[in-house]
């Protein structure tokens, strides 16, 4: 009687083991899967965010043309002052 119940325990034992360890394993795949999928969550954000700066805020084109139109009209007042 007394060998059943210590191979009951043996076998009870190592499945509760075993059914720890795969928890635990599982835990840790999941938690990889969502470090993994937060990182390209992040870096799709950032390439968005600088593609938009750049696109529309700021804008280099739109920027050079208005360089360009304040040192047309700065010319033309200097012009003016330099024949008044």
């Amino acid at each position: 009687m007394q060998w059943a119940i210590k191979i009951i325990k043996k076998v009870f034992k190592g499945y509760h083991i075993r059914k720890k360890f795969w928890g635990l394993i599982n835990q840790q795949l999941s938690h990889n899967r969502f470090m993994f999928y937060s990182y390209a969550a992040i870096s799709i954000q950032r390439m968005y965010r600088g593609y938009y700066s750049r696109k529309y805020v700021h804008d280099f084109y739109a920027r050079k043309k208005y360089i360009r139109y304040i040192e047309e009209k700065n010319e033309k007042r200097l012009f003016k002052l330099r024949n008044h």
